[in-house]
């Protein structure tokens, strides 16, 4: 059994028990590869929502919180793993977002249960799968996909979508020009 630097075992032992071994040499350690971290790290938190790093009772850092401004890895070997893997594979982003997406950890039910609870409270160890919420944009974009409206052209000047009627003079304090919506294309262009 492996078990991480918290001394609990966890459901990431499956994954790093399955690839871990034979995969890290002397030469591949954690301080010698800081840029191939630095990739792995970001679709990890994308995929997951939560990072290799997080501390324990402080929020979530973003992904560029690296070196003295973050946590120590919370799995350690995982992220010395995929780090080694990703630049063994020639830095190939779509293979390694597969590996994460294709794993049973990624997979794995959002239920909590008694057990896991009392094991894992925070689901530090994710020894159950994380509930996603969609990012406003990403609502958007569905809603006008299904009901036929969207326009799926990208590039130039920014668009002016749907504001609620006198936001834009209470948030500017009068200071901003009135706030003139889009019509047409243009209104229901694809978010970014």
């Amino acid at each position: 059994m492996v078990y991480l630097h918290y001394g609990v075992p966890s459901l990431w032992c499956t994954f790093i028990m399955v690839y871990l071994p034979g995969v890290l040499t002397p030469s591949d350690t954690f301080d010698m590869q800081p840029a191939a971290l630095r990739e792995v790290r970001g679709p990890f938190q994308e995929e997951y929502g939560e990072q290799l790093k997080r501390p324990v009772a402080l929020p979530l850092l973003c992904s560029e919180d690296f070196g003295s401004q973050g946590a120590f890895p919370s799995h350690p070997d995982l992220l010395d793993w995929l780090a080694v893997d990703f630049r063994a594979s020639g830095w190939d982003i779509k293979r390694m977002l597969k590996l994460i997406v294709m794993s049973s950890t990624y997979r794995q039910s959002s239920n909590v249960t008694r057990e896991a609870m009392g094991r894992d409270p925070d689901n530090r160890l994710v020894s159950r799968g994380l509930r996603f919420r969609l990012q406003a944009e990403f609502i958007r974009d569905n809603a006008l996909a299904v009901s036929g409206l969207l326009v799926p052209d990208q590039g130039g000047p920014g668009g002016r979508v749907y504001q609620p009627a006198g936001l834009w003079a209470e948030v500017g304090r009068g200071g901003v020009p009135e706030f003139v919506q889009d019509h047409g294309k243009t209104l229901y262009r694809r978010s970014l």
